[in-house]
């Protein structure tokens, strides 16, 4: 019986301790993630130059767009771009993602798992034939 007692006194005991350092715990801004917008550039052969941007910057799926920027005209412009991202030193499956014409440029997603600096090998499916380049991007950890 005496067991009993003790147990329910330190569970009403635990209940009054949890509830009074929930409502006054303050998280530290500085460990919140923030999203950002990552600039990038590419120059390929044939004086194709590719700029655009990588978004929210931080681990899982993020936005690419990329804007093409040659004398390639009308069937000669890009039918779509092929991104696949690794990382130096990690035996890691690549990532890859598939980006199609818009108005804006191309654009789609990618999924990059940890913070780091990944390599993104890029290849342009023109009509005569594939234009191929890299991109290094940075998920940079948060500075505290």
């Amino acid at each position: 019986m005496a067991v009993f007692v003790l147990g329910i006194g330190l569970l009403m005991m635990g209940i009054r301790f949890s509830g009074s350092t929930s409502s006054s715990s303050i998280v530290d801004p500085r460990l919140i993630i923030q999203p950002t917008r990552t600039h990038m550039q590419s120059v390929l052969s044939n004086g194709i130059i590719l700029t655009g941007s990588l978004s929210p910057t931080i681990p899982g799926k993020n936005a690419v767009q990329i804007v093409v920027h040659s004398r390639l005209t009308g069937a000669q412009r890009p039918v779509a771009i092929t991104l696949q991202a690794t990382m130096a030193g990690m035996h890691m499956i690549p990532t890859r993602a598939l980006l199609t014409h818009t108005v804006r440029g191309y654009a789609g997603t990618i999924t990059l798992p940890m913070f780091g600096a990944y390599h993104l090998s890029v290849a342009l499916q023109l009509v005569t034939g594939t234009q191929r380049g890299v991109i290094i991007i940075k998920l940079p950890l948060p500075r505290l």
